[in-house]
């Protein structure tokens, strides 16, 4: 679909568009999931998309995991939000391009909407398949950017924070009790 068809629309009633990212979201979760348990930690992205009727009903889902991941010892189980990027980097952190500016986490409405904060946000080029992540108990050094969606054809707040606070996949799968390889 071509970006001038996309936005015929106002994001609020989009919901072609709506439904066209969370789809492509979906997929990006399976491809984090399935990397997480070729190293040992037992990951499940969601088994189907949940799509809601309408984009106005997203905030019903704000706390829904994207990806599930079970740790021998734990009574729950970690959640993990899945970003997918388009530009390309490894699973280094010094990969991530420099000129791209702070690290989008998550927009401030759908950080007001959630409850409960996933243990780390993982960051997946969508070139590349390099998984990089940022730990959410890193959030006091987060802050609140304004950028301009052009997906979306919107002004919106992030909670953002700088690459220099990236970490590693390693780092990822030590921290959900995986294996390296």
């Amino acid at each position: 679909m071509k970006r001038q068809e996309r936005l015929q629309k106002a994001w609020g009633q989009n919901d072609e568009l709506f439904k066209q990212l969370l789809y492509m979201g979906w997929e990006w979760e399976k491809v984090v999931a399935e990397r997480l348990r070729t190293y040992g930690v037992d990951a499940q992205a969601k088994t189907t998309p949940r799509f809601r009727d309408s984009i106005k009903n997203a905030g019903n889902w704000a706390c829904e995991p994207d990806v599930l991941v079970r740790v021998v010892g734990l009574k729950r189980s970690l959640e993990i939000e899945v970003k997918s990027q388009a530009h390309s980097f490894s699973d280094l952190p010094h990969t991530w391009p420099e000129n791209r500016g702070p690290v989008l986490i998550e927009t401030v409405k759908s950080m007001e909407g959630r409850d409960c904060l996933p243990e780390a946000y993982a960051f997946v080029s969508r070139r590349t398949r390099g998984i990089l992540a940022v730990d959410s108990k890193a959030m006091e050094a987060w802050y609140v950017h304004k950028t301009y969606d052009k997906v979306r054809d919107i002004q919106e707040e992030w909670w953002v924070c700088e690459s220099n606070m990236l970490q590693p996949f390693e780092w990822l799968v030590h921290t959900l009790g995986g294996t390296h390889g």
